[in-house]
């Protein structure tokens, strides 16, 4: 019900991450709705290792869908809902404004230590300021919409 809705993104965007990940698929596409693997876990969040072993750790314990993010707050979520007996109760709609691994080289240090000039500079150089959360907030509000009107019709 929500694979065709329409997402936005922006030129700045997709400009960068076109120039920082040529060889990447899925830095030239406009945004899209996918079903992916969630691992949960902070250690997973940063860099080109910690996403191969998001990857690998998906892998290993046969997830249905390849790994797509890394998040904290589902686990809370799930860890509640299991109380009640409400898992298969939930929803994960999830907006990735993110990414896991740097452009250029940036460490998290380089992008957040008040010592470097990249921590609050706006520039296309820094991964972390691409224009890509005010349209990621209003995809998560169109696509949430549709899966909310369809639980209140009763078609969920």
């Amino acid at each position: 019900m929500i694979r065709d809705c329409p997402l936005r993104t922006t030129e700045t965007t997709k400009r960068v991450l076109a120039n920082n990940y040529p060889d990447e698929e899925w830095a030239a596409r406009n945004p899209h709705v996918a079903k992916g693997t969630a691992v949960t876990g902070d250690s997973y969040w940063k860099g080109s290792d910690g996403h191969k072993n998001a990857g690998f750790i998906a892998e290993y314990y046969g997830c249905p869908d390849e790994y797509a993010v890394t998040e904290m707050e589902e686990i809370a979520i799930m860890n509640a809902a299991e109380c009640f007996g409400l898992k298969d109760r939930v929803i994960s709609l999830r907006v990735i404004v993110n990414m896991d691994t740097f452009l250029k080289g940036e460490s998290p240090e380089k992008l957040w230590l008040s010592e470097t000039d990249y921590g609050s500079k706006v520039t296309e150089e820094n991964s972390e300021t691409v224009d890509i959360f005010g349209p990621g907030m209003e995809n998560l509000f169109d696509v949430g919409k549709i899966v909310i009107d369809a639980i209140l019709a009763g078609e969920l």
